[in-house]
This record gives C-alpha cells, structure tokens and sequence, in this order.
C-alpha cells in the first residue's frame, strides 16, 4: 500500500516536473518567436522605412524639374529670328538711303499749290503713293530704323525746324535738300555677320582729291548695325556717306 502510494507520488511529481518543464519550454519559445518576430517586424519595418526614403528621393527631385521645365515653358519658347540673305541686306540698306534721301538729299513729292505755314515756313502736301499721314511716315520709317534714329530724323537738327508736319490729318514738308558730296567716288560693301541678332554692314566709299580728275586719295569706312530688336531688323545706326 505504501508502495503504491509512494509511486502514485513520485508520479505526480514527475508530471508536475514534465508541467513545469513545459510550461518552461512554452514560455521560451513564445519569448522566442516574439523576439523573432518582433525582431523581424522591426527590420523589416527600418528596411520599408529606408526603402521609402530611397524612394521618396526621386519623387522630391523630380518635381523640381518638372518646375524648370514648367519655367521655362512659362517663359515661352526661344524666339525664331529670321536670317537674312546677303540681297535681303542689300535691300534694306538701299532701302534707308532711299527713307534718308528725304531728309538729306530732296524731299519726298508734294503738291505745291496745297500749301500750310508753321514757324515762318512754307509746307506743302505731300503725295506720295502710300505715304499720305504724319503717322504713316513714322510707321514706315519704323520698318527700317530704330526708334533713336528715327526720333532724330523726324526731330530735325534742335533749332526747332521740323521738315514734316501734320496739318488736318495730312503730311506736308518743306522742300529743302542738298546734293551728294562730290568728293565722294565709287562704293564697296561688305556684310559681317556678328551672331543670330547682329550684322553690320559696312560701306567703303573712295574719296577724291580732285572730284574732276577723280583720283582717289583715300577712302573712308562707314559701318551701319542692322540688328533684331522687337521682333524686327532695323538699322541703329544711319547717316549719309557722301
């Protein structure tokens, strides 16, 4: 009988042990695999986290070029400038000696029994084909020069005197004018281009010594800028060479 209880004992006390002992085991693997997993849940949330910032870096990069380029669409396309050919260039410059004839050389054709008075001079109207307004001689003018020279031309030479004028809407001039130097013999031109908005178009003339023997002494060098400005070729530059 004691034996049987001295057994019944001592089994009980090996399941206690074989309990515990478990309980033991469970305890450190559940602190095991929470540890693993927590470990794990923690690098791998520090590599999503590193993962997102590598990622975000391009992200925050890009937009600020995107907003260059969006600047500079903002700022609109470069402007096309449009080349001239050499006979264009020629053309143009003609075209200014022809424009400051009227106020060097003669005058532009008027009416002379249609006649106006301002400052002690006579004017008289002014016929030309397309040119019949005060503003329509400056917005022609405005097709060859720039503003600077056209203010002075249309200015006169600071006494006060104006060759144009506008009397009810029409433009009327004096006829005043002188003839060409004749100290002055033949012409050269070259053109010299000086990038995408500039070219300067430089006129060599012959100077006599003696305008009925014609020989030449010399010569004399002009250089007039025809540049790009305002959407438009115009000389900045413009005076008589002979």
């Amino acid at each position: 009988m004691r034996r049987k209880i001295a057994t019944a004992k001592l089994v009980s006390v090996l399941i206690s042990i074989l309990l515990i002992a478990a309980l033991a085991a469970g305890c450190v693997s559940i602190g095991r695999r929470d540890g693993v997993e927590t470990g794990t849940t923690d690098d791998s949330s520090v590599d999503k986290a590193e993962e997102q910032d590598n990622g975000d870096m391009p992200a925050q990069e890009q937009p600020a070029g995107n907003g260059g380029a969006a600047a500079e669409d903002a700022g609109g396309a470069e402007e096309e400038i449009p080349a001239l050919s050499d006979e264009e260039i020629n053309g143009m410059y003609q075209k200014a000696l022809e424009a400051l004839g009227w106020f060097e050389f003669g005058t532009m054709p008027a009416d002379y029994s249609d006649t106006r008075e301002a400052d002690g001079y006579e004017y008289y109207r002014v016929t030309h084909d397309t040119i019949k307004t005060y503003d329509a001689l400056r917005s022609y003018l405005g097709t060859i020069f720039a503003d600077a020279v056209i203010d002075r031309l249309l200015g006169g030479d600071g006494s006060g005197f104006r060759l144009f004028r506008d009397f009810d809407g029409a433009l009327y001039t004096v006829p005043v004018g002188r003839g060409s130097d004749i100290f002055k013999g033949e012409e050269t031109y070259e053109i010299i281009r000086e990038g995408d908005r500039k070219v300067i178009y430089r006129v060599t003339v012959e100077v006599y010594d003696d305008p009925e023997t014609q020989n030449v002494a010399g010569t004399e060098q002009y250089d007039f800028p025809l540049e790009y400005i305002d959407g438009k070729w115009v000389f900045t530059h413009f005076e008589p060479v002979r």
